[in-house]
């Protein structure tokens, strides 16, 4: 575990992650986005594809290093890439998964909406990142089903590793169907 204050170019994130039913249509969605996660086994590298409706597309590769030994605080340093930057770490072996992110603004903070596809299709979470406080809200405002913050099954390298058959029993702990 690092000492947090050797993490010069790193920004804290102190998240909260949520297992929801489906994705909330009834609540206002501020932005949208498909994202393209790759990551790379046996590190905490990501690289991320971000596209945006009438935006140019975000290219970054990612680390993230964990802060208290769990999944629910990590140091995470962000670099962008030019196009010939992110094509030549693409053919590096990676585990891919691919999601659409909804942000949505309730009860004063911005969750992060995730309704994955392909393999993952049917899991919807939602993420709040509580900034370097950690400060968790009295009041989440969402239909969850399941807390899965310190559940490791539920961090973005292992669900890029989930089956479809492993995500209907992840699922099924939960009382949902993939």
């Amino acid at each position: 575990m690092p000492d947090t204050s050797s993490l010069k170019y790193a920004h804290l994130e102190r998240e909260l992650r949520f297992l929801l039913p489906s994705r909330p249509r009834s609540l206002p969605v501020e932005r949208t986005w498909r994202i393209t996660d790759r990551y790379l086994p046996e590190t905490g590298l990501r690289l991320r594809r971000v596209e945006e409706e009438g935006r140019p597309v975000v290219l970054k590769l990612g680390q993230k290093v964990r802060v208290d030994g769990g999944p629910r605080a990590v140091a995470h340093t962000t670099m962008y890439l030019r196009p010939a930057e992110y094509d030549t770490l693409l053919v590096l072996a990676a585990d891919e998964l691919a999601k659409t992110r909804h942000i949505v603004p309730l009860g004063g903070h911005r969750w992060a909406v995730d309704v994955f596809e392909g393999q993952l299709r049917g899991l919807v979470t939602a993420e709040l990142d509580l900034g370097a406080d950690g400060e968790r809200p009295d009041e989440l405002g969402l239909d969850v089903l399941a807390d899965v913050t310190a559940d490791e099954r539920f961090t973005g390298g292992a669900l890029a590793r989930t089956s479809a058959d492993a995500l209907a029993d992840l699922m099924g702990e939960h009382g949902l169907r993939a």
